[in-house]
């Protein structure tokens, strides 16, 4: 069980209209964190998972209308949701009255219960789009009024581009696995290389998905490195054959550049995208 909750002592809930909300939804569970961007420290941090997936969010849902943390007023407020299909062009092509047919080209299909979106990614001048459930977009709508709803690989992506860790790690792929699904957003320098999602049923789906996209990529096998993050388990299989077969292989920990207002938990890797949204949208 990867469930916790943490509220640090310098929380102040009467201060919470100064402080940032990252909200992290996926279909197994929710996660969020609050960050002071005043002393640039996260102030809390909590993480909950399903014994069984929500694909439709009802759990997600109501964990937002009920948790205490999770209706107070805030500065801002990012949800970021993963799991939804995604495709990703240049900004150049942006028409939104053809958004829906760019998603059903690439095989994406959308129905009238779908809301389409996008984000900027503005460091290599693209957009991902992607659709959302009708009722889950007006739901967040309406419980935040100044949400701000991001596809999850969008932080990712932006901060590999503009946050990496040193300036010898040249190339970095992101793996996040999050139920049956596996995210890779991959950077060169400071060019966008790779941004997708896969389903995976078995764990040699997730490996081959894993080490294909970096043969096609073609990185120097001492020049790249892969930081695995996800609501996994540090031993789980995926996690030893990705090291086994590839080089340079860490799971992801908390950014140094942030203070943190409590015990840093074990197993940073299942809440480390949640710290990163709240600095890169």
């Amino acid at each position: 069980m990867s469930d916790i909750r943490i509220i640090g002592s310098n929380y102040k809930e009467q201060l919470s209209t100064s402080y940032n909300l990252s909200i992290r939804l996926w279909s197994g569970g929710l996660s969020f964190s609050v960050y002071d961007s005043v002393t640039n420290s996260i102030l809390a941090l909590c993480s909950t998972t399903f014994s069984e997936p929500d694909e439709h969010f009802a759990h997600q849902e109501q964990l937002m209308m009920c948790d205490e943390l999770l209706n107070k007023e805030y500065k801002r407020v990012i949800v970021s949701i993963e799991g939804r299909p995604f495709t990703i062009m240049p900004q150049m092509l942006d028409d939104e009255s053809r958004n829906q047919q760019m998603l059903n080209f690439v095989g994406i299909p959308t129905t009238e219960e779908d809301v389409i979106l996008t984000d900027n990614i503005d460091e290599v001048g693209a957009k991902l789009l992607y659709p959302v459930s009708r009722f889950l977009y007006y739901f967040l709508r309406s419980q935040y009024k100044n949400v701000e709803i991001h596809h999850a690989a969008s932080p990712i992506a932006e901060w590999l581009l503009t946050k990496r860790l040193s300036d010898d790690r040249r190339g970095t792929i992101s793996i996040t696995i999050a139920d049956k699904r596996l995210t890779l957003v991959a950077v060169d320098g400071n060019q966008l290389v790779l941004c997708n999602e896969f389903e995976c049923t078995d764990t040699n789906d997730f490996v081959y998905m894993a080490m294909n996209a970096v043969e096609q990529i073609k990185f120097n096998a001492e020049g790249y490195f892969m930081e695995i993050s996800g609501d996994i388990e540090a031993d789980d299989e995926r996690v030893r054959l990705l090291k086994r077969f590839g080089r340079n292989v860490e799971l992801a920990t908390f950014p140094q550049l942030l203070d943190y207002d409590f015990i840093m938990p074990n197993e940073q890797h299942r809440y480390t995208n949640i710290i990163k949204t709240a600095l890169c949208v």
